[in-house]
């Protein structure tokens, strides 16, 4: 299960960055100033509510699966909502929204700035997005106790036009984990 968490948290950031760059390769991103504070407020709202999700890891987690009854709170062994892998993002995080931090945020010096970046800082500290926590309640897996995903169909149908034969489990083998990493969740 700690594999699959970081292998979905790994493809969650994956489509974050690659997101980023399509955005600030755009036209309206190097053209239109006001677009482009409301973009980057966007992004960095995007970024504390994943990193508050754990990049929502729990998404190929089969021990987070809606019907495992193992999925319940328990707090008798010290659990808690946020328990989690070692890896995971929320055994780095404090409580304060204010001390999050990118790995790879680009720092500005201490020295004198222009006031474009001026600009920028004061915009991104005053970001009107809240950050929303969310429990382990609410914490679900895509697949289920046995680690079996079943296309839901492309995003505009109600239903996988293949049926009940399109899936996989990528627990059951490696060569169906690896079948995995590049099959498409809406096809």
């Amino acid at each position: 299960e700690a594999y699959m968490h970081r292998r979905c948290q790994d493809r969650i950031r994956s489509y974050l960055y690659k997101t980023i760059e399509q955005i600030k390769q755009s036209d309206v991103w190097s053209t239109n100033r006001q677009a482009r504070l409301n973009l980057h407020r966007v992004i960095e709202y995007f970024k504390l509510q994943l990193k508050e999700d754990h990049y929502l890891g729990y998404y190929f987690d089969r021990s987070r699966s809606k019907d495992d009854s193992n999925n319940e709170i328990d707090n008798v062994d010290g659990n808690n909502d946020y328990d989690c892998y070692n890896h995971c993002p929320c055994r780095l995080m404090t409580n304060n929204n204010d001390d999050y931090d990118e790995i790879d945020a680009k720092r500005y010096s201490t020295g004198v700035l222009s006031s474009e970046k001026k600009l920028v800082i004061s915009e991104k500290d005053s970001c009107p997005y809240t950050v929303y926590p969310r429990g382990r309640s609410e914490q679900y897996a895509l697949c289920d106790s046995k680690g079996e995903f079943r296309c839901e169909g492309v995003w505009s149908a109600n239903s996988c036009a293949y049926g009940d034969r399109h899936r996989i489990n990528p627990y059951r083998s490696r060569e169906e984990l690896i079948l995995f990493s590049t099959w498409n969740l809406d096809h």
